[in-house]
């Protein structure tokens, strides 16, 4: 007897998009179909990345876009639908980034192999800095690759396996949405208190993805960064070499039309 084919869920927030074709007096609907038939024609990143993930070879592939404005109630909007599938991956794209057919099937398979959270690190789009804080300078080899050991990562681009998902929606308050849709609130933002005797009184804000990232390893699960996995965010790509070492690259200038 055959087994069935995985299935994965894989999520795009395309706010700037929707926003977008707002403003143009277009259909969001009919703009969605089209880029969801023709990513490659698409001048939003996440779109031709969410292409690879639908063309990989031997998955079910379930999409969910997401054009709403609060990213703190999508993303945990779409952790409810996950966890209502039959999926057992969930991989989620940011409309402002691209990734190689490659790096999307890299990331997949590393969260099948260590029931975690594994992200694609990209750069802020001021430059300035990468999303993700290392726990240690320790590496692993997986089966997709070297993966990196960290405390927090950004989400523009990960793979969540359900096993973590699920361990970190068990200590989540539960939403019940307009729609009859139950979701746990995993991607709330947050203050902490920040160290230091000049610091009393003070405390430090903490981004949806970063909070989620806490919650995953409160509950034993594993964030990882996958290193060698390029990306583009925004027109700035970087990656993380082997050697932990961040690398942003100049991108290629337009040429000017004659």
């Amino acid at each position: 007897m055959t087994a069935a084919p995985p299935t994965l869920f894989v999520s795009l927030f395309a706010y700037a998009a929707h926003k977008h074709c707002e403003c143009l007096g277009r259909s969001w609907a009919e703009w969605l179909t089209f880029w969801r038939e023709n990513p490659a024609t698409c001048p939003w990143r996440g779109f031709r990345t969410l292409g690879h993930a639908r063309a990989l070879g031997g998955e079910t592939v379930l999409d969910y876009v997401n054009g709403s404005t609060l990213i703190t109630k999508a993303r945990s909007r779409a952790a409810g639908i996950f966890l209502a599938s039959s999926a057992d991956v969930w991989l989620t794209i940011d409309d402002d980034i691209e990734a190689s057919a490659d790096v999307v099937h890299r990331l997949i398979l590393a969260a099948r192999e260590t029931l975690g959270v594994v992200s694609a690190p990209c750069v802020l789009r001021s430059g300035s800095a990468m999303n993700y804080v290392l726990r240690d300078e320790e590496t692993s080899p997986s089966a997709a690759g070297t993966l990196a050991h960290a405390s927090r990562t950004g989400l523009g681009l990960a793979a969540m396996h359900r096993a973590a998902v699920e361990a970190a929606a068990r200590a989540a308050a539960w939403v019940l949405g307009d729609d009859g849709v139950r979701y746990p609130a995993l991607f709330r933002e947050k203050l902490t208190p920040i160290a230091g005797p000049e610091s009393i009184g003070l405390e430090a804000w903490v981004s949806e993805d970063y909070a989620f990232s806490d919650l995953v390893l409160a509950a034993g699960g594993r964030v990882d960064l996958l290193l060698d996995a390029p990306t583009d965010h925004a027109g700035r790509p970087a990656k993380v070499a082997r050697d932990l070492t961040p690398c942003v690259f100049v991108a290629p200038k337009k040429e000017k039309l004659p």
